[in-house]
C-alpha cells in the first residue's frame, strides 16, 4: 500500500502530507501530519461521517496539528465515496468504511513498523474506529462522542429525499446510499457490535457530560465493555461543546487527555 504524495504543507513544528493509499481497486485519500522531530506514536482519524467535511474536518486538521505539536503523528482520510476518495457514494456502508479505516492502519504500520498506532473515532467514526481495530493487532481505541449522530438522525430533523432512481438518500444535505441510511436508522450497525477486541487493547471514551450525548457514549460504553475491552472515561464538564454538529471540537482538551491516556504518555 504506497501512498503518493500530492501536496506538502509545512507548519511551524508539523508537515502535511497529502497522499493517496491503495484500497483494492481504487485509492483513499488522506492527509499524514508529522511532528518536526522524530516520532514514534501515531494516530488514524476517523471522521465523523455525516459532518465531516461541513462542520468537523477544520477541527480535526487542528486538533492533527496540536497532536503533532506534542510529537504525535496523525493520518486522516476521506472514507470511499465521499470527499478525495474513489468510490461511490451509493455503494458505500459502514463496512466499506471499516475497510478504508483498516486500510489506514495497515499502511501507517507499514511506514513505520517500530511505532505505536492508535485509532480515534468522532462520532459516528467512533463505530468504524472499533470494528478497525479488532480486526488487526492490540490497538488503542480512542472515542470522541460515540453515537451522537445516530440520536440526531432517529430524532430529526434529517428529511429522506430519495435521489437518482432512488439510489442516494440526502441526510440534511449530506447524501448518502439507501444502504448506510437504513445501518443507521434501523441501528443495523448493532448487529455485528461489538466487535471481538484484543485483549490488553484499552480504550478511552471521551464525551459531555450531561445531555443526549451523554446517554449516547453510556451505550457505547457499555457494548465495547461487552467485548473484553477496559475504558477509561473522560467527561467534559463544559455541556457547551458537541451538544450538536455545528459546534467546535474542544481540541486543546482532547489533545490533552489523549497525551495523558497514550502508553508512552502523561
Amino acid at each position: 500500500m504506497q501512498p503518493t504524495a500530492k501536496c506538502v504543507v509545512q507548519g511551524a513544528s508539523w508537515t502535511e502530507t497529502f497522499v493517496d493509499i491503495s484500497r483494492d481497486a481504487y485509492s483513499i485519500a488522506g492527509v499524514l501530519v508529522e511532528p518536526e522531530a522524530a516520532w514514534r506514536e501515531a494516530i488514524v482519524i476517523c471522521g465523523s461521517l455525516l459532518d465531516h467535511r461541513k462542520h468537523m474536518y477544520r477541527d480535526l486538521a487542528m486538533l492533527a496539528r496540536v497532536l503533532a505539536q506534542a510529537g504525535i503523528a496523525t493520518l486522516r482520510f476521506d472514507y470511499s465515496g465521499f470527499g478525495e476518495s474513489a468510490g461511490q457514494a451509493e455503494q458505500a456502508d459502514l463496512a466499506s468504511f471499516v475497510d478504508d479505516a483498516e486500510a489506514c492502519l495497515c499502511w501507517l504500520r507499514a511506514e513505520r513498523p517500530a511505532s505505536s498506532i492508535s485509532c480515534i473515532g468522532v462520532g459516528l467514526g467512533a463505530i468504524i474506529a472499533a470494528h478497525a481495530v479488532a480486526r488487526s493487532e492490540p490497538t488503542p481505541l480512542i472515542a470522541c462522542q460515540p453515537l451522537w449522530q445516530i440520536e440526531t438522525i432517529q430524532r430529526g430533523p434529517f428529511q429522506r429525499k430519495p435521489l437518482y432512481d432512488g439510489r442516494i438518500v440526502d441526510v440534511n444535505g449530506y447524501r448518502i446510499g439507501q444502504r448506510l441510511y437504513r445501518q443507521l436508522t434501523a441501528n443495523e450497525w448493532r448487529q455485528n457490535f461489538p466487535p471481538t477486541a484484543h485483549i490488553g487493547a484499552p480504550t478511552l471514551l471521551m464525551h459531555v457530560q450531561d445531555g443526549p450525548s451523554a446517554d449516547a457514549a453510556q451505550i457505547y460504553q457499555e457494548l465495547l465493555e461487552r467485548s473484553g475491552r477496559a475504558v477509561v472515561v473522560h467527561a467534559f464538564r463544559a455541556a457547551r461543546f458537541w451538544l450538536s454538529a455545528e459546534l467546535p471540537l474542544p481540541v486543546a482538551e482532547v489533545c490533552r487527555c489523549i497525551c495523558e491516556w497514550l502508553p508512552g504518555y502523561g
